[in-house]
């Protein structure tokens, strides 16, 4: 539900009024307190991570993460309701929108806050889990270019057609919005060794810190009944954990006037596979697949659409790994994607054909023993690039996230629901950080291309010097207050030849159209 308007939100005031009721409730009601509530992108999920990593404990399956797979069972007496503590997320840009992995609170020029609350509580075997989000965001005026096609949303830019069309507006409208959604909502029933139920939650598949080609939380959650095992599956042959999920797929406001194709489904499935002895080896598969959907009652029935059941799917699929060794402190990981192959004959032709991959590796070194300060670096690459003149292959292939039979493609209330980065981008990340017990702090560099396939569909002159990207840089860190923790990103970002806007004849720049962006993310969590 959304709801434009409004220039004095109430939520910074009453999530410090919620913050500072914390301390009371911890100290009057502690047994009614669900202090083990993990959202993915928190500092409690990086922190398990960290400590796999190190050998220091064993983190849960890491490749297929939710908020409940990351906070475990709910404990204790049934129908007893345990308090989820609030969560606070801020965001704030200076003159254009970004946003990467911010889930449902759009990173829009300006300030977004959002307020995440709620309680968990157990009868039997179901455990039910209601955790909305409120926000809103400021969404302040930005110059961008706006589209021309009259059944088209002037916010959505005009190279969103044919193969390229998916629901991913420049601007969600022309004033401020309050946004309320079911957030990490979860209803689900443990039968032994498998579970299965309706959920809101969002997903992580794959081994990437920065982005996840299939499932990310970059859009937040979406409506879904799900079924899969509860926990890794202790086989001969190894250990197996896996997830199949169906849902629906809503279009953004300020997509299209036709009001016939809003409806999509997505069906998905991952499978996770540790060799026998070697927990620290991670192999993956995940498909995920957008159809279009007359009525609710059709999504339901579209459960094997990850096995190209029904009419015109849109596929990606995906190949992942990870490996841990922990006496070293190092993790590699990988996965590689395709979103365009019809048969086992394409793949075995032409296995570069509308590929995408991700590389990454964290290295970390304790400064002493057991919870000593450590030093890590990260570093991660992902490309989803189809291809550059003289023989572009994305022409007849599209690119990944847009579609030309589902026209909001690979989308959630317009935004992406894999990588951050988006369409045909491409991005490389490094980060250097101190990590404590009290405090973090450290740097990062990121360099993204965006949107490189739409380039190549422009007007001519098409050049090199034209590619829109952003160079990011700044400083991240946390520090733990006696009530609560808070952790900031604070940055800036140089986009140049913003939305491709940069004219030239014989390589001679003229009027190139840079930006200039101070960005800030800040998220508050109850100790």
């Amino acid at each position: 539900m959304a709801a434009h308007g409004g220039s004095l939100p109430i939520l910074p005031l009453l999530s410090i009024l919620l913050l500072s009721l914390v301390g009371e409730l911890r100290g009057q009601a502690l047994d009614g307190m669900d202090s083990t509530f993990v959202t993915i992108g928190s500092h409690v999920e990086d922190r398990m991570r960290v400590d796999e990593v190190l050998g220091r404990a064993e983190a849960p399956e890491m490749l297929l993460r939710t908020a409940h797979s990351l906070s475990g069972p709910v404990e204790g007496e049934d129908l007893r309701i345990r308090f989820i503590p609030p969560r606070v997320q801020a965001s704030w840009n200076s003159a254009i929108p970004l946003s990467l992995n911010d889930g449902s609170l759009w990173g829009g020029r300006g300030y977004g806050l959002q307020l995440l609350t709620g309680i968990r509580t157990r009868f039997g075997p179901a455990v039910l889990t209601f955790a909305p989000r409120i926000s809103y965001v400021q969404n302040r005026d930005f110059d961008f270019i706006r589209g021309a096609d009259e059944q088209r949303s002037l916010f959505l830019p005009p190279w969103r057609e044919n193969l390229l069309s998916a629901d991913l507006p420049l601007r969600f409208g022309a004033s401020s919005f309050w946004r309320i959604d079911l957030g990490e909502s979860r209803l689900a029933v443990d039968a032994g060794p498998v579970v299965v139920g309706f959920s809101t939650e969002e997903q992580w598949w794959g081994p990437g810190i920065r982005n996840a080609i299939v499932l990310s939380n970059n859009a937040g959650g979406f409506p879904h009944l799900f079924f899969g095992t509860a926990d890794p599956i202790d086989l001969p042959i190894g250990t197996l954990a896996a997830k199949w999920i169906v849902g629906g797929l809503s279009e953004s406001l300020y997509f299209d006037v036709d009001t016939r194709n809003d409806l999509r489904s997505m069906s998905a499935i991952a499978i996770v596979y540790h060799p026998p002895g070697e927990r620290n080896l991670s192999l993956g598969f995940a498909r995920g697949s957008v159809m279009r959907a007359d009525d609710r009652k059709d999504i339901a029935r579209r459960l094997f659409g990850i096995f190209g059941v029904g009419d015109d799917p849109d596929a990606i699929r995906s190949l992942f790994a990870r490996w841990v060794f922990p006496r070293d402190g190092v993790e590699v990981y990988a996965e590689w994607a395709h979103h365009d192959f019809t048969s086992l004959r394409d793949f075995l032709l032409e296995p570069q054909r509308s590929q995408g991959y991700t590389l990454g590796l964290q290295w970390i070194r304790p400064l002493g023993e057991d919870s000593a300060p450590s030093l890590r670096l990260q570093a991660e690459v992902t490309d989803l690039e189809q291809g550059s003149p003289p023989v572009p292959p994305h022409l007849d292939q599209g690119s990944f996230y847009t579609s030309a039979t589902v026209p909001q493609g690979y989308t959630h209330r317009g935004q992406v629901l894999g990588a951050a980065i988006g369409p045909g981008a491409s991005s490389q990340f490094l980060a250097a950080d101190f990590l404590s017990s009290r405090f973090d702090l450290g740097l990062f560099f990121q360099r993204v291309r965006w949107d490189n396939d739409a380039l190549y569909q422009r007007p001519p002159p098409v050049t090199f010097i034209r590619h829109d990207v952003s160079i990011l840089g700044g400083l991240r860190g946390g520090l733990e207050f006696p009530r609560f923790r808070g952790d900031v990103t604070l940055g800036v970002e140089k986009r140049l030849n913003y939305l491709f806007q940069n004219f030239s004849t014989n390589f001679n720049t003229v009027d190139a159209v840079d930006v200039t962006n101070g960005f800030l993310r800040l998220n508050l969590t109850p100790n």
